[in-house]
């Protein structure tokens, strides 16, 4: 039986209901060609929420990169209600050389969530990017930004005042931290990871960093969260109270800094991972700094050894630490 195609076209608002995934790059173009199809309505109109899940090797693979791109192009353009848009690798999409797909994203109007992971090399593309946005996201994720000058951000992201959640990872530049909220004045959450920081930046260069954080106020009106290794948290965590923290403490230089930061924190819940290596440190320090600055009201200690090791040794000092600082 052959059904009508006013009849098909009924039911597309709820095949587009939910979240489409697309893993290979002929989804992709299977998937473009569907929307383009002639119908009594635009089937891009439809389109809700939308995960590009494909690598950049599987894309080499088939020899699909340039299809696949003018692919993705095509679906975005037109889709005009669309809210939720993911890129796990984006990389092999945001091409400056070629840009259908940073011009038909910069037309959205209707964005509110857009996720652009391992973005390795892109960083001119989504500045590109963001120079035109037009949708008023409130969540904002960049992940594997290896490269940029991350201290334009007062003009790459002026266009995003809205945004509530952000979350960063990039190596590069030590971006100034109170561009934060001249940039997104409105900010509830914060995820802020920077390889120069937490893995590059040497024992002696902490003070510094530290004195000239303590020139920048960071502060919102009404900010819930952050999640941040505890020296990114020195540097570019918040200095009003925060309900809730989450951090890792990798290094024993970050403890002084760490509680510094919990000065103008004060959190109700505060959630740290401590990372035990061949350099153990001693437990006092971070136990007796978090007592004088931070008493929350519910406290989460997880400890993590080396990948490769799969016991982990907690000392009968740590657990005495612990227990005396509940």
């Amino acid at each position: 039986m052959r059904v009508s195609p006013l009849l098909y076209d009924l039911g597309i608002p709820t095949l587009l209901k939910g979240t489409v995934t697309l893993g290979t790059g002929s989804e992709i173009h299977s998937f473009s060609l569907f929307l383009s199809a002639k119908s009594t309505q635009a089937r891009r109109s439809h389109l809700r929420r939308l995960t590009i899940n494909t690598t950049p090797w599987d894309l080499k693979h088939h020899n699909q990169n340039s299809s696949a791109r003018e692919s993705v192009a095509a679906i975005l353009k037109g889709a005009t209600h669309l809210e939720s848009l993911d890129f796990p690798y984006c990389q092999p999409f945001f091409d400056i050389e070629h840009p259908s797909v940073i011009q038909a994203l910069a037309s959205i109007t209707s964005l509110r969530r857009l996720h652009l992971g391992r973005a390795d090399n892109t960083s001119e593309a989504i500045f590109e990017l963001f120079t035109e946005f037009s949708s008023p996201i409130s969540e904002l994720l960049i992940s594997r930004v290896i490269d940029g000058e991350w201290n334009q951000m007062p003009h790459i992201f002026h266009r995003l005042p809205r945004v509530e959640e952000l979350a960063l990872r990039f190596e590069g530049d030590l971006m100034s931290p109170e561009y934060l909220p001249r940039v997104f004045p409105n900010l509830k959450k914060l995820s802020i990871f920077n390889f120069q920081v937490t893995q590059k930046l040497k024992e002696s260069e902490i003070d510094e960093m530290l004195f000239r954080r303590t020139q920048s106020l960071i502060t919102w009106p009404s900010f819930d969260f952050v999640s941040s290794p505890a020296l990114c948290l020195a540097w570019y965590g918040p200095t009003c109270p925060v309900r809730r923290v989450r951090t890792r403490l990798i290094k024993p230089c970050a403890v002084a800094a760490f509680c510094r930061f919990l000065q103008s924190a004060k959190p109700s819940i505060l959630e740290f991972t401590i990372h035990l290596r061949q350099d153990l440190f001693d437990p006092g320090p971070l136990f007796h700094g978090l007592s004088t600055v931070a008493q929350p009201e519910a406290l989460s200690v997880t400890f993590k050894g080396d990948e490769w090791d799969d016991d982990i040794h907690i000392s009968d000092a740590w657990v005495g630490s612990i227990l005396k600082y509940q």
